[in-house]
This record gives C-alpha cells, sequence and structure tokens, in this order.
C-alpha cells in the first residue's frame, strides 16, 4: 500500500485511493471471519425481516453506523437526493427480485425509505442531491413510498418514511401520513420498553414480526445519538468531506461516513448525478488547499464496481458493467468538471466476502 511521499519538507498524507483499497481489504478480511459469519447468523436468525434502505448519496448517510447493526444486513440503494422511482427500470426490478426471494424463504421486506437535512444549517450543511429542500426531500421519500404499497400493499412488504438529522444522525419515523412520528431526538432517554411501545402505536397495521425487527434499529439509533451529543463533535465533522466518487453498486465495505459520494445508476439522469458529486468533491479539495477544510486523505478518487455473488459468466457481466460505468462516468468528470483531477479504481466487489477485486487503476 503507498503510505505517502516527501513533500515540501514533510510526509504527504495518504492517497485517498490507496486508502479506500487498502479499507476495503481490512474490512473484508473482517466480514469474511468466522466470527462475523456467526454475527450476522445470528442477527438474521432473531431478526428474518429483510431491511432495505433506499436513500441519498450522500457519505454521512451510513445506517450500519448510525444504528449499530452488523455490517451486510442492510440492503441499500442510493443515488442523488434518494429521489427514486419505482418506475426506474433497473431499480424496480432489484427491488422486485430482492422481495421475491425474501417472501420466496418466509421473510418480510422493511423498506426505509429515507430522506435528511441539517438542523443547525441546512442551505449549507443539508441534502445537496435535492438542492437542500426539505419539504421536496421529504415528499419525494412519501411518494416512493405510496408507490411501493400501491404495487404491494402494507402487509409482507412494508415501507416506512425515515428522516435522518445529519447533525446529530438521528432518525425520525414517520407514519403513513406524515403526522406522527418518533423523533429520537426527542426519545434519548427512553428505554427498550417504551421504544417498543411507542413502534407498536405508530405502526399498529405493521406485521408484530416486522415491528420486532424494526426495534433494534430504533434501540441502536438512541444508543448512537446518545454518543454523539457526548461526543459534542464540530459542525465541521458533520459536513461534506467526502474525496471519492463511487459508481455501481457493492461499496457498503466503506462503512465510513463522509468519505465517498456513493451513486447507483439508476435513473435516466445518473449521468447528472456524477457531475454532482464531482463538483463537491472539487469543492472540498479546493477548500483543503485555501486551507478553510481539513481533509484526511490527499487527492480524489473515481471508483467503478459492480457486485455478483457467483463467479463465471456473472462475474464477468459485472466487470463488463463496472468498465462501463468508468467509461461514462470519467466522460463526464473530465468534461464537466475538467479541474477535478482523480485516480480511477474499476473491478468487481464480491459480495460473499466483500472483496473489491481491482481490475484497472490508473
Amino acid at each position: 500500500m503507498f503510505f505517502g511521499k516527501y513533500v515540501r519538507g514533510r510526509v504527504s498524507m495518504q492517497n485517498i485511493a490507496d486508502f479506500l483499497i487498502g479499507r476495503n481489504r481490512e474490512q473484508s478480511e473482517i466480514f469474511s471471519s468466522p466470527n462475523q459469519r456467526l454475527v450476522r447468523q445470528q442477527y438474521r436468525a432473531k431478526h428474518p425481516t429483510k431491511v432495505v434502505v433506499i436513500k441519498c448519496m450522500d457519505g454521512r448517510l451510513n445506517f450500519p453506523v448510525i444504528t449499530r447493526t452488523p455490517p451486510g444486513i442492510m440492503y441499500p440503494f442510493r443515488m442523488m437526493g434518494g429521489l427514486f422511482d419505482m418506475g426506474f427500470p433497473w431499480f424496480g426490478d432489484l427491488a422486485g427480485d430482492l422481495i421475491v426471494k425474501a417472501i420466496s424463504k418466509g421473510a418480510d421486506c422493511l423498506f426505509l425509505c429515507t430522506y435528511h437535512f441539517s438542523e443547525g444549517d441546512n442551505p449549507r450543511r443539508g441534502c445537496k442531491g435535492s438542492g437542500c429542500d426539505i419539504g421536496r426531500s421529504r415528499s419525494a421519500a412519501f411518494a416512493l413510498k405510496h408507490s411501493i404499497e400501491e404495487i404491494y400493499g402494507r402487509g409482507p412488504v412494508y415501507p416506512i418514511v425515515v428522516g435522518v438529522e445529519t447533525d446529530s444522525d438521528a432518525l425520525i419515523f414517520h407514519d403513513g401520513s406524515g403526522g406522527d412520528e418518533i423523533d429520537i431526538r426527542a426519545h434519548v432517554t427512553c428505554g427498550e420498553d417504551e421504544l417498543r411501545s411507542a413502534i407498536d402505536t405508530l405502526y399498529y397495521d405493521m406485521k408484530q414480526e416486522i415491528r420486532r425487527d424494526l426495534l433494534p434499529i430504533v434501540v441502536g439509533n438512541v444508543e448512537h445519538v446518545r454518543c454523539v451529543r457526548a461526543s459534542r463533535r464540530t459542525p465541521l465533522e458533520m459536513n461534506h468531506l467526502e474525496q471519492a466518487v463511487c459508481v455501481g453498486r457493492g461499496f457498503d465495505w466503506l462503512h465510513l461516513p463522509n468519505k465517498a459520494l456513493i451513486i447507483g445508476p439508476f435513473s435516466s439522469n445518473w449521468e447528472h448525478e456524477i457531475y454532482i458529486a464531482g463538483t463537491i468533491v472539487d469543492m472540498n479539495l479546493r477548500l483543503a488547499e485555501a486551507g478553510t477544510l481539513t481533509l484526511d486523505y490527499e487527492g480524489a478518487a473515481l471508483v467503478c464496481a459492480s457486485s455478483h455473488r457467483e463467479g463465471g459468466i456473472e462475474k464477468d457481466r459485472a466487470l463488463m458493467r463496472a468498465r462501463y460505468f468508468e467509461r461514462v462516468a470519467t466522460h463526464v468528470l473530465r468534461t464537466h468538471v475538467p479541474s477535478l483531477k482523480f485516480r480511477t479504481i474499476t473491478g468487481t466487489v464480491d459480495m460473499q466476502t466483500r472483496f473489491l477485486n481491482v481490475a484497472n487503476i490508473s
């Protein structure tokens, strides 16, 4: 791994691309360890509901971290602003296949349709993918929820709207109409029994099995928010600090906030999402050069990957997709964000191990 070079009389920081490759190797080893395999098996045995998180590309929305859930349990979909539509062909097909597989195994599906905002400074720290418009983000989350209900009803498949206040990482669980809610910011002193009662009241028509599996997510977020408040983290730590644009699927191994903007190419406008992500990373580097922002690593990276579970043809198709993502993303960034200089990593992610098999780095 590259650990830096001597520059201007000092040792430079590690490049973000090298950090990401090393991070993947470390996280894959942890994910594949016997202990973690057993942790996931035990969690799924207790909580078999398939939890799908639909969210923005924002690097701060790291649900395993903010809910203290074992990595590999939640199934993420990301795009700019979280502005999903069940009519998107690839997204709709993937979501549908996921539901069919879960139901065929006797499991329920809980969809978390999310939006996010900053309580302290939304114009600066809010959702840039939706123009920092809380109303737009929230409406899109409810529209997605209603479209899922229109297709699948509200039984074994149950969608809910969840807000994320990124200053504190607190979740807000909404009822079906957007009226009542469980705002974790107001429940940080609550115990498990109180939280269970609140869930039962808010989601009275939710299957008991799904409510049972939602509880550890709520409890985990309460514990996380308590720690965030105790840490008294600075507003800088709440802001965008990303240095990488990740395009494709299979990036949950990052398991870190504020390092990468992750784009799933689900909409017909995903090239614009790459442009927006590139401008955010470019601005972060400019602010760092000016001394007004402190970043952990040097440079910028474009990571293009596609996931697979089997080898052979499935892996070959995944690599073909990753190379396509690379061609499109590279063209967009070089054409529309020419000031952004970045290293490119292209490969496939084995979802059995979360290992990124790098096919090309430049």
